[in-house]
């Protein structure tokens, strides 16, 4: 892209628009003000800090700074790695892991993960339908791409990052045919874990009130939603193994994901930004979709209001190209616009 584009693209923190209508409550949202406080009791008895002796103050407020000061430097180093990490490869956006600092050093936790890994694969050898349901789970991954088997050659190629990840299967009650892997990205080893040496990253995020108010502002209503949004954004290094096999009797697998996964301190960051940078990439191409993408987003959820079907339509049409550009799908739309869904079919 060329300077001139990237002047004008969306800004990578979006800002919120101006609202309109002469509500207080939606214009002090639109200048960027804290939401009215009702009566908070929390802010009334704030006040009465006087009442507390100086050197408790003094105790609070210096805990207070030193906090402050703490994310500030962490949210200058994760941003740093997110502009300096990120490539656009194979239609996908690769967003690097957010290591607290550049000496992590993690101890090789494989036996923890197998022993954590043996209680789950006795459970599946007691429950045939269970196991079949998982093996399905674990070859749709493999097929999209999600996870990739590691060659015995390849098992020390990033010594220190490496993590193998215990887990644990989840059933949806309303959905017992789709088991989910859930991963702990908490679990400790030798006293450390995963997300002990990740950072959360800046907090990309829109104020969830200014995105519900933009939604409910206009005639014409849309919303919609990113299929398997952390599992778009590419990992790098790719370093998060998870251990499987499908008999007892065969020696036990590394596997290793290839995007950000949930259950990983920084994969709504890192997957966040992934949306938004590929909103700013394309800011010339679709510069009503990349507007949407910087003001309309809260994490996965697509919310917003329209003047008029017409713009509904272009905008969802937009929207669409736009993210499949970062590989991001955008699916399940609900609208009060007659015959939306049958519009966007061919997309």
């Amino acid at each position: 892209m060329n300077n001139q584009n990237q002047q004008h693209a969306p800004q990578l923190i979006p800002q919120p628009s101006d609202l309109a209508g002469n509500d207080d409550f939606i214009q002090q949202i639109s200048q960027g003000s804290e939401e009215p406080e009702l009566n908070n009791p929390i802010s009334e008895v704030s006040n009465q800090n006087e009442c507390l002796p100086n050197n408790t103050l003094q105790f609070w407020q210096s805990l207070a700074d030193q906090e402050s000061a703490y994310y500030r430097a962490s949210d200058h180093r994760a941003t740093e790695i997110l502009e300096q990490s990120t490539v656009h490869n194979e239609g996908r956006y690769h967003v690097g892991t957010l290591w607290s600092s550049d000496e992590v050093n993690l101890p090789n936790n494989f036996i923890s993960a197998m022993v954590q890994f043996k209680p789950l694969e006795k459970r599946l050898s007691k429950d045939p339908v269970l196991y079949m349901r998982y093996a399905q789970t674990f070859q749709d991954d493999l097929d999209k791409g999600y996870v990739i088997r590691v060659e015995s050659r390849d098992e020390k190629h990033c010594a220190g990052r490496d993590w193998y990840l215990p887990y644990h299967l989840v059933v949806n009650p309303t959905k017992p045919e789709k088991v989910r892997r859930v991963l702990n990205g908490a679990s400790k080893f030798q006293g450390i874990s995963l997300n002990n040496v990740l950072l959360t990253g800046p907090d990309l995020l829109q104020r969830l009130i200014r995105t519900l108010v933009r939604f409910r502002q206009r005639q014409f209503a849309v919303s919609a939603y990113i299929e398997g949004m952390f599992l778009q954004a590419g990992v790098l290094p790719a370093v998060l193994r998870f251990l499987w096999r499908e008999d007892p009797s065969m020696n036990i697998e590394v596997y290793q994901y290839t995007r950000h996964i949930f259950g990983a301190k920084d994969s709504p960051t890192c997957a966040n930004y992934a949306l938004l940078r590929t909103a700013r990439d394309n800011n010339s191409d679709f510069p009503d979709a990349a507007q949407a993408v910087c003001q309309n987003f809260y994490m996965d959820e697509y919310l917003d209001s329209m003047e008029s079907p017409i713009i509904v339509q272009k905008i969802s049409r937009n929207l669409i190209e736009l993210l499949n550009r970062g590989s991001f799908k955008l699916t399940k739309f609900i609208s009060n616009v007659p015959c939306l869904l049958e519009q966007l079919e061919d997309k």
